[in-house]
């Protein structure tokens, strides 16, 4: 009975350590998505600007 507890315990464990690192991905790509978008929307800022300026 301990043993079957045990490997219940670690399916349990095992499986919530991979949706944990599932989400961890999808917020690390979701970052990554609204940095770049950031990025971009500066760049066109900045390309407008310098147009104007000069």
């Amino acid at each position: 009975m301990k043993q079957v507890g045990i490997i219940y315990l670690f399916l349990f464990l095992s499986s919530s350590f991979y949706s944990c690192s599932q989400l961890v991905i999808f917020v690390v790509h979701k970052s990554f998505e609204l940095v770049s978008l950031l990025l971009s929307l500066c760049d066109n800022q900045l390309l407008k600007t310098t147009r104007m300026i000069v």
